[in-house]
């Protein structure tokens, strides 16, 4: 696997109360669900009712159902496909618009999406929205306190400490596997805390054998999985973990460091410079 390494950031922010108030005013609230095995956040377009839908810092782009899109008086702005990677075929959509709309409380009117039917296994879920929506901003997902919050990118708001570059146009972070460092992709839409590609199992210290595991949904296809708990302790950012269980999956092109893993940590994104910071938990 090729992915970009972790660029240091090391930054002295020296905050007067009134900088600090200024910050927290512009702060833009999305209030999330963070009971389910991953994070969703009400989608309200003006004149109809919400509707859940995953916060997904694993999407390049905000996907939602069609027969909504057509429903809430989307455009229709031209065909497009998606392609998830390891999978083998597109699936076909059009191109859309955001009428006057929010996330939360974070404003979205005007922001692109596709409107594709994934044919996943989402419950009431319609759509699946990017943090790339907030490009120019930081998007902080605080997740002990159930919320994300999109602030102005600026000396008060970058967060001290370590920054990962982006991988593949994905957020991304070092994962430490008993010693063995790989990186993955921060994917808050996926509900396991680790998918590796199954080749990663003949190198890394594993506990028992593996077993079949139900396959791995993503756009376009399913790959068939096994799952291992590794032999040691698993570091991701400031979390870490002792023996966890491993998901391997056939034919993906890189490993993923899914919501249970991630609900032990606070995320900041900068969908703009493509970093991003893994931090304690607020």
């Amino acid at each position: 696997m090729r992915f970009t390494r972790a660029i240091p950031f090391t930054i002295g922010l020296t905050l007067s109360a009134a900088a600090a108030s200024a910050a927290l005013a512009l702060e833009q609230v999305i209030p999330l669900d963070t009971s389910g095995p991953r994070l969703k956040a009400l989608l309200t377009v003006e004149g109809h009712a919400p509707v859940p839908v995953i916060f997904d810092t694993g999407a390049m782009a905000s996907i939602i159902n069609p027969k909504l899109a057509t429903e809430l008086g989307m455009p229709n702005l031209g065909n497009t496909q998606v392609h998830s990677p390891g999978s083998s075929s597109p699936v076909e959509g059009f191109l859309t618009r955001f009428p006057k709309a929010r996330l939360g409380e974070a404003d979205i009117t005007g922001r692109q999406a596709l409107a594709i039917d994934i044919k996943l296994p989402l419950g009431d879920v319609l759509g699946i929205m990017s943090p790339n929506l907030f490009a120019g901003k930081l998007v902080r997902f605080e997740l002990s306190k159930s919320r994300a919050a999109v602030t102005d990118r600026s000396s008060a708001t970058i967060p001290a400490g370590q920054a990962y570059s982006y991988a593949a146009g994905l957020p991304a972070a070092e994962i430490n596997i008993a010693g063995t460092k790989i990186e993955g992709h921060v994917d808050s839409g996926a509900g396991a805390a680790f998918i590796l590609p199954l080749e990663e199992a003949q190198k890394l210290p594993l506990a028992d054998k593996l077993v079949p595991h139900k396959p791995i949904h993503v756009v376009g296809a399913d790959h068939n999985a096994f799952t291992a708990h590794i032999k040691g302790s698993v570091a991701v950012g400031p979390a870490v973990f002792d023996h966890p269980e491993m998901i391997f999956a056939e034919n993906i092109p890189f490993a993923v460091i899914g919501f249970a893993a991630l609900r032990n940590l606070t995320i900041v994104l900068d969908p703009s410079q493509r970093r991003d910071w893994l931090l304690k938990a607020d």
